[in-house]
């Protein structure tokens, strides 16, 4: 009997002293005397034991190392809790830390089906590679999990690999519900926290609240398949430049979903991205008071929304600032698939270039309401907004057009800064709509229900507030002067007027110069005025220059805007030519002359002011009778790439590229290239073959061919009638100077995306519309025209092939081409016009002997000096040959002259039309085309004399050629006999060099 009763009283007692093991109060972790030494230690007595009541365990400040495994837990409720926090309330005490970089055990602290769980003020740390980083993993069935003022932290992380998300919930379900994150740093990762519920069961009650999430490379938040996740009160700092990161993006999130209050600067991508997200009729989703900045130069979206359905986007403030055209601050990215969304008191900027609002094909109809909002872009926008494929280039425009904004306005709302988005400024101030979803501001400020504020910010402007806007004189890129004035924006950003105040700019650069001046007007509220300083400055001699320019209020409540700063640069003027004045000059010989600084040109103008241009270059030629004046002034020559253009393009059998120096300047081409595209059906092709540039004179044409004899490219040139191709010019920088689209429709030249001799290259703005097409006939090419470089097939006709030769309506058109607009003192030349003489002795002539002619000079002339050595009038031939004639005025200084070749009659066609032997162009600068039927090309002789029968050129002919092309650079002004001999066949015409 007594070994029975001692027996069941130890079974009696190990019962109790189970049933007492069950964990309830506070433990301690590590330290002196702790009731766990190390975490998992606390753990497996958790789950061993479970729990009778709420558990908190304090963890002792140190490090803790080695992973965290925490599964179910028997006994949790609302009531009995399970809480890891630090002992001293510092969560930079206790370092939770895992160095491996295992990808099977890829975290530090994983949650596996733990409910009630609350992770509170304590750093855990991932320390492995960013392919392998995750900090807290969690798996299914984890429900009521708060992770409170903790540090997350890993390695800086590159591109989108789920496995170095900080925080990774792959697969929860609707048992996964009341998943909260509060007041954390997350900092590194490629993702911050990334949930991922199940398309059947969405998972319930996420909470993502004032966090602040710094430095992840793809994803701050990423939430898909979830149902009413708030996300509120967060700030994300990104440093990647990656124009596909995202700040909060939500896909296949359904319900309330609420996202309000964040605040997100910096980002190179979508701040906010919503992809198939759908609120409820009767409780639509809220996106609101949310500060929005970005930078950088991809064509991000402030906010993006795509196939969404009844959302509610409130009182934002979305500040956009890059230099992508296409880049919007709100932006409904589907064709009208999504529905009933309203957007109210947004403050919609675009700073960069970009525009403030956009909708795709058919995006009216995703619109319940649109009204109160600030849409305002900068001066180099395009445009204000773009819905379907139409553009409205400001809010009047786009009023009229969709019915939407009535009410809304387009004003620089002026943010404190680029990145902090709070307002002083009066001009969107009391301009909303109350809504009851938005009762307080971003700050938790009460909005005003009769004048809420448009935008996240609910302020009351300042009394005493005096800004600058911006420089207004000088104007950057203009010419110096040696009385510049300087002028600033002032704005009266307050409510109470102003006046008597001191505006100060200080200059430094090519001039250093301080200015002050006292504004004496009155400035009421929201009222611009600018502010010329009375003292001028010295900028004759150009340069670059910096203003700092600030205003001085007394009592001045807001001096953050009271600054501005900027730089300009001014062309020097050159200095005035040297002429002479007066001069006398011959009426069919008039050569006025001046002399310009080394590296200036000579301009020459027929009024002292204004006027027409005439020539530019060191000698001006013209006809005048009667005595004149004309006026020359000098300008900087420069090298630029606007004067350099793509010509002539033939698109038959034998393809060219012609292009041409339309400077009045030598230009220096050396790294540029022509290039072509590769194929006749994908744009993306590049012709294997570019052509190098160099140095080009004033005016030069080039051309290249795949005629393996005439100028080869060094292949075939795909330059088809029907099929479509492309010519660009690229500068060394891969920028492209000029493009012309050969068949191509306007919408097949975006996809032009390619590598050309080595830079990555899109069309951009380049060209416009439809490409050129084929000309009708095929003794036409395509020629550029007209005055000016559309970029589209305005700058195009068709005209006789030309090749080689500058087209006749390019001759003057960009003449100041390579010449800075600063002109010097415009000096005038007096000429007097001394008595002289134009002779013509008639056409050459073809004779049968025995002949007799008399060549007749004209009457009234002082001195006669013919070929034959007679000084008279007239003079009697009977032989054949070439007879020139010299007449002189009384003066000596004035002559002219003629020249008439006697032939004899041999063969038959000695006389040709202009088909079968034509001189272009004529008259000539640089070089000269001879051309002739094959037949007379096949064995001939050119012999080209003067006037007075000197040979200055001679050239045979051994065979088949159509045309000969001739170098003009050492032929002197004048007029010249070319002879062309084949055969029994003589044929003679004259050409006119002029300079």
């Amino acid at each position: 009997m007594k070994t029975k009763s001692t027996l069941f009283i130890l079974l009696f007692s190990l019962a109790l002293i189970n049933a007492s093991a069950q964990l309830s109060g506070n433990y301690t972790i590590g330290g002196l005397t702790p009731d766990y030494a190390t975490i998992p230690d606390a753990v497996s007595a958790l789950q061993t034991q479970g729990v009778s009541g709420p558990v908190v365990l304090n963890i002792r400040p140190g490090t803790y190392p080695g992973k965290v495994d925490i599964a179910a837990v028997s006994g949790v409720s609302a009531t009995n809790t399970i809480t890891f926090q630090s002992e001293n309330g510092d969560s930079t005490g206790v370092i939770i830390t895992d160095s491996s970089s295992s990808s099977t055990a890829n975290y530090t602290f994983h949650v596996l089906g733990t409910d009630y769980l609350i992770v509170k003020k304590v750093t855990i740390t991932r320390t492995g590679t960013n392919a392998n980083s995750c900090v807290i993993s969690i798996g299914a069935d984890s429900r009521y999990l708060q992770i409170l003022n903790c540090i997350i932290e890993s390695n800086i992380a590159s591109g989108t690999n789920l496995s170095s998300a900080q925080v990774y919930f792959p697969l929860g379900t609707a048992n996964d519900s009341s998943v909260i994150f509060s007041n954390n740093i997350f900092r590194g990762g490629s993702y911050g926290i990334y949930i991922q519920g199940q398309f059947s069961t969405p998972m319930p009650l996420t909470q993502i609240k004032n966090n602040r999430f710094i430095s992840q490379s793809s994803r701050a938040i990423q939430l898909t398949f979830l149902l009413s996740p708030v996300i509120s009160g967060n700030t994300i700092s990104p440093t990647t430049t990656s124009t596909t990161f995202r700040g909060i993006i939500l896909r296949k999130v359904n319900g309330d979903y609420k996202i309000t209050e964040n605040r997100i600067t910096g980002s190179y991508g979508n701040p906010i991205h919503l992809d198939t997200c759908n609120g409820n009729p009767g409780s639509a989703a809220l996106v609101a008071n949310n500060f929005i900045q970005t930078i950088g130069t991809g064509a991000v979206r402030g906010i993006n929304v795509n196939f969404c359905a009844y959302l509610n986007v409130y009182h934002n403030s979305v500040n956009i600032n890059t230099n992508s055209t296409t880049g919007a601050s709100f932006y409904i990215a589907d064709n009208g698939l999504s529905t009933n969304i309203n957007v109210k008191n947004n403050i919609f900027v675009n700073s960069g270039g970009g525009i403030a609002m956009r909708a795709g094909t058919g995006g009216l109809s995703c619109f319940a309401s649109c009204d109160y909002n600030d849409l305002w872009v900068a001066a180099n926008s395009i445009n204000l907004v773009l819905l379907d494929t139409s553009s409205y280039t400001n809010l009047a425009g786009w009023q009229a057009a969709s019915s939407l904004d009535a009410n809304s306005v387009s004003f620089n709302p002026l943010f404190l800064t680029a990145t902090d988005l709070h307002l002083n400024s009066t001009s969107v101030n009391n301009l909303a709509t109350f809504l009851t979803e938005v009762p307080t501001d971003i700050d938790g400020e009460t909005r005003s229900i009769t004048t809420p504020d448009i935008g996240a910010d609910e302020f009351t402007p300042l009394s005493d507030n005096i800004g600058l806007l911006k420089t207004f004189l000088p104007y950057a890129g203009v010419c110096g002067d040696s009385s510049t004035s300087v002028a600033v924006i002032i704005k009266n950003f307050g409510t109470g007027t102003q006046t008597g105040f001191s505006v100060t700019a200080d200059i430094t650069g090519s001039v250093t110069q301080n200015l002050t001046d006292t504004y004496s007007g009155s400035l009421v509220t929201n009222q611009i005025d600018t502010l010329i300083f009375t003292t001028l400055i010295n900028t004759i001699g150009g340069g670059n220059f910096s203003i700092t320019a600030y205003s001085q209020l007394a009592g001045d409540q807001s001096l953050i805007n009271d600054t501005i700063t900027g730089s300009f640069m001014l062309y020097g003027k050159p200095n005035a030519p040297a002429v002479s004045s007066p001069q006398q000059q011959c009426s069919n010989n008039l050569q006025v002359s001046a002399i310009a600084d080394v590296g200036d040109v000579l301009l020459w103008y027929d009024q002292p002011a204004g006027g027409n241009l005439l020539h530019v270059g060191d000698v001006l030629s013209a006809a005048v009778t009667t005595d004149t004046v004309f006026y020359v002034e000098s300008k900087k020559a420069s090298p630029t790439s606007g004067c350099l253009r793509i010509t002539e393009v033939q698109l038959r059998t034998t393809n060219f590229i012609e292009i041409q120096n339309l400077s009045a300047t030598t230009q220096d081409y050396a790294g540029w290239v022509v290039a072509a595209s590769g194929n006749n059906s994908n744009i993306n092709s590049v012709n294997s073959t570019y052509w190098n540039l160099g140095i080009m004179g004033p005016g030069e044409v080039q051309y290249k061919t795949d005629n393996s004899t005439d100028n080869y490219w060094g292949n075939n040139l795909l330059l088809s009638t029907t099929g479509r191709s492309w010519v660009m010019i690229l500068d060394p920088n891969g920028v492209i100077a000029d493009f012309v689209s050969i068949n191509y429709p306007a919408d097949s030249l975006l996809s032009l995306n390619a590598t050309i001799a080595g830079h990555p290259v899109t069309v951009g703005s380049e060209w416009r519309g439809n490409g050129i097409s084929s000309c009708p006939t095929t003794t036409d090419d395509n020629q550029r025209i007209g005055t000016y470089d559309n970029n589209d097939v305005s700058d195009w006709t068709c005209s006789a092939e030309s090749k080689g030769v500058a087209n006749a309506s390019l001759d003057t058109v960009f003449i100041e081409c390579g010449i800075v607009d600063c002109p010097s003192e415009r000096l005038p030349i007096v000429i007097n016009i001394l008595q002289s003489f134009t002779v013509n002795l008639g056409p050459d002539t073809f004779v049968s002997t025995p002949f007799s002619i008399t060549l007749d000079a004209g009457p009234g002339i002082p001195y006669y000096f013919w070929s034959t050595g007679e000084t008279t009038q007239t003079i009697t031939v009977d032989t054949v040959g070439t007879f020139w004639i010299s007449v002189v005025d009384t003066s000596g200084m004035c002559s002219s002259g003629d020249t008439i070749v006697i032939s004899l009659n041999v063969g038959i066609g000695n006389d040709p039309g202009d088909k079968d032997f034509m001189i272009y162009p004529n008259p000539a600068t640089d070089k000269v085309t001879i051309a002739a039927d094959e037949s007379l090309l096949q064995s001939a002789t050119i012999r080209i004399t003067d006037l007075e029968g000197r040979l200055i050129h001679t050239k045979e002919i051994i065979r088949n050629r159509k045309n000969i092309v001739l170098d003009l650079t050492d032929f002197n002004k004048g007029i010249y006999i070319v002879r062309l001999t084949s055969g029994k066949h003589d044929y003679i015409k004259r050409f006119t060099v002029i300079r």
